[in-house]
């Protein structure tokens, strides 16, 4: 509650802030080591070495084989599968222990790889609806199924950052999305 001083909780660590916010920390570090600020630069990797280990430890989910938003006060997963889980793929949070489930998750028909991928939802969601349609009304910026183009172009940057190895599975799926 502002009006007495405090700042509400969030409703949730978002996979999409925290990467946004370990590029950041990852700027600001590479900045101050050019400037020769060594101890700033140390300050920002901690904090980024920090977050890395906490989206590893905490946002990534065995279970639904990826990243996910999480409740602050509970640590539970809110929103389920999003097409934000796709963010950190193209990062180093994601390792090489996460590729087997951007694989699992993104190129199953029943999830991600949709007649026309990449929704914002799980298609196995019983949310999802591909038009946007929730509460049986049609919403102007819906999340529970419509596909966004800016999200896309996330996926097509974490398909082409797979190692070669996996890439040809991985080089058909960025074509046929392109």
């Amino acid at each position: 509650d502002r009006s007495r001083g405090t700042t509400p909780e969030p409703a949730a660590k978002s996979v999409e802030i925290t990467v946004y916010a370990y590029r950041l920390l990852r700027v600001l570090e590479r900045f101050a080591t050019q400037s020769g600020q060594r101890a700033e630069s140390a300050r920002w990797g901690g904090a980024a070495d920090r977050t890395r280990r906490a989206v590893r430890e905490r946002m990534w989910r065995i279970d639904l084989a990826t990243f996910c938003d999480l409740d602050p006060r509970t640590g539970n997963v809110v929103g389920g599968r999003t097409d934000r889980g796709f963010l950190p793929f193209v990062t180093d949070l994601a390792s090489d222990d996460h590729r087997h489930g951007l694989e699992r998750t993104l190129l199953d028909p029943e999830k991600f790889w949709t007649p026309f991928p990449v929704p914002s939802l799980a298609a196995a969601d019983p949310r999802f609806d591909a038009t946007g349609a929730s509460d049986g009304a049609r919403r102007a910026r819906p999340s529970n199924g419509r596909v966004w183009p800016m999200t896309n172009s996330v996926v097509l940057e974490a398909l082409g950052a797979v190692d070669e190895g996996r890439a040809p599975r991985f080089r058909e799926a960025a074509a046929h999305l392109l």
